[in-house]
């Protein structure tokens, strides 16, 4: 749980790490466990490297890759492998499912939605069969939907802000978002978002966009998740309950991760790891690059950037400038869309 509230600040010649959301109920034990890393020179990647030891947060990552959401045409299985390899890709990535009207199906809106997934069956089987040695990933998002009627039919999962408004993803269209739990509603429901990746699409492994949270870390209105709650600055009184989303969450999450895993199945996905547990999981996960600061993030976990490019016909983007630019803060950038560059500008 520390590590979901922790607050870190440095000025100059001090560190500090704070707890400021801490709180459970009256007779209930809770285990704080703080580690202690010598380093004999001072080193910061001594430090880094340390930690990642104990923490067990070195693994493999199996090469580039690339989203392909942007493919409208139909390809051959020929032309998918010729696009595959030119790249020397390892990981390529569906798009999020769409209604006629081309508007998102997200989250169980995708059981609405049988047009598109007929078509990313074809382009999932193709791909497969181009680069078998490639991993073929379903786009899911565990917290968007916009199945029809969702907000009714959900009405007990619906993730809570602070004025206590159902929040959304601003857009031109209401994208709403729910906070899922082995409990709840949506959390239910979300299997047939699953089974339809697995089962229909017959894709052999999953990305999971925003895994750890969307826009809300902790959620108001929610059970609450025995250890976090909200202190008055001032006199230190707790004046209310918040709970974690990645902690709500994550029973969840570690369901639907065995279900992969025991059928031999990949999963990949966007934003760090938060707790221990989810850690512990050797997920492969990226995190978005709006600003290559976001890499400094990424040091005790998997050091993955998403190059959020645009390759344009004018004034385009020099393939190595997200490298270079990564570089400085340490990581390997994965790819966002890869469709137009030439041969052998994979970001990765």
């Amino acid at each position: 749980m520390f590590r979901v509230h922790v607050k870190s600040f440095v000025s100059p010649g001090v560190l500090g790490l704070a707890d400021e959301q801490l709180g459970f109920a009256p007779g209930k034990p809770i285990t704080l466990q703080w580690s202690v890393y010598p380093v004999l020179h001072g080193d910061y990647w001594d430090f880094v490297n340390a930690v990642g030891r104990v923490w067990d947060a070195n693994y493999t990552i199996p090469g580039p890759s690339c989203f392909t959401m942007h493919f409208r045409a139909k390809r051959s299985v020929e032309w998918f492998r010729q696009w595959i390899r030119q790249r020397g890709l390892k990981i390529v990535c569906g798009g999020i499912a769409e209604y006629p009207n081309g508007r998102y199906a997200h989250g169980t809106g995708i059981l609405f939605a049988p047009r598109w997934v007929a078509q990313e069956t074809d382009w999932t089987r193709k791909m497969l069969s181009a680069a078998p040695e490639a991993k073929v990933l379903a786009y899911f998002h565990a917290q968007c939907s916009t199945e029809p009627g969702g907000e009714e039919k959900y009405d007990d999962s619906r993730l809570i802000d602070e004025q206590g408004e159902h929040l959304g993803y601003p857009g031109p269209y209401r994208l709403p978002l729910y906070l899922p739990t082995r409990e709840n509603s949506y959390g239910k429901a979300l299997w047939g978002f699953v089974g339809t990746c697995l089962d229909e699409i017959g894709t052999s492994r999953l990305y999971w966009d925003e895994m750890s949270h969307s826009i809300l870390e902790f959620a108001y209105q929610a059970p609450w998740d025995g250890c976090t709650v909200r202190i008055d600055p001032r006199t230190h009184a707790v004046i209310g309950r918040l709970s974690s989303v990645s902690l709500l969450m994550q029973p969840l999450q570690l369901d639907i991760v065995k279900y992969r895993r025991d059928r031999g199945k990949f999963i990949m996905a966007n934003t760090q790891a938060t707790t221990r547990t989810m850690l512990e999981q050797h997920i492969v996960r990226f995190v978005e690059t709006g600003s290559y600061s976001a890499m400094l993030g990424t040091h005790l976990g998997c050091p993955l950037g998403l190059a959020i490019i645009t390759w344009k016909k004018r004034r385009p983007t020099p393939p190595a400038t997200p490298v270079r630019s990564s570089a400085r803060v340490e990581c390997t950038m994965a790819g966002s869309t890869c469709g137009n560059q030439p041969p052998g500008t994979s970001p990765t």
